[in-house]
């Protein structure tokens, strides 16, 4: 009777194992955004420069024509007088914006050579900035003073009023020259954007 009892009874239950560890799970961060904002200011920016540069090659030709059909006026001569800067700077400038345009595409591509490229032409766009805008200051100052000159225009303005005009469009102009070149250096110093960066160099992992 007692191996029937035995029989009987249900069978022992396993033992309760302890579940089994997780595997290392890895996120990937989703790209971010800024390389395609940064890149389309950039090309914009390039794209404005280069045809900036392209209008200040026809400003001799547009100054000759316009001192033709309004005389010999003072401050015509002021502008041929600096002439050859101002082509020259347009030059530079022109340039200077291709570089940009080209970096520009280049981050958006994610390339690593993009943040030398755009650090280096945000060194030379400061150093271009400064001259610009002490030579166009010196040229505003001697435009107001020959306008000030030419009869029934002085008393149009209160006096120094065309010079204060001049240091002030002069002021504004140099500080946009300085702003995103400024914020270019600031930004790709950033910890984060260095770490970014360096994660572009480094191959895709095979599926």
């Amino acid at each position: 009777m007692s191996e029937t009892a035995a029989s009987s009874s249900p069978p022992p239950e396993p033992p309760i194992a302890p579940p089994p560890a997780p595997g290392v799970i890895v996120l990937s961060r989703p790209p971010s955004s800024w390389p395609t904002i940064l890149g389309v200011i950039a090309i914009v920016f390039g794209c404005l420069g280069m045809l900036q540069g392209v209008l200040t090659l026809f400003t001799r030709m547009t100054m000759d024509f316009a001192s033709g059909i309004a005389g010999d006026q003072p401050q015509f001569a002021v502008v041929r007088k600096w002439m050859p800067w101002t082509i020259g700077m347009g030059v530079a400038g022109g340039v200077l914006a291709a570089i940009l345009l080209f970096a520009g595409i280049q981050l958006i591509r994610r390339k690593p050579a993009s943040a030398g490229l755009i650090r280096g032409w945000a060194i030379i766009k400061i150093i271009y900035a400064l001259p610009a805008t002490g030579v166009g200051l010196i040229m505003q100052l001697e435009q107001a003073a020959a306008v000030s000159q030419q009869a029934g225009v002085a008393g149009a303005f209160a006096p120094g009023s065309l010079s204060i005009i001049g240091v002030g469009s002069s002021i504004v102009g140099g500080l946009w020259l300085l702003a995103f070149p400024v914020f270019v250096l600031f930004w790709f110093r950033r910890d984060a954007v260095r770490e970014e960066i360096g994660r572009w160099a480094r191959p895709a992992p095979r599926a």
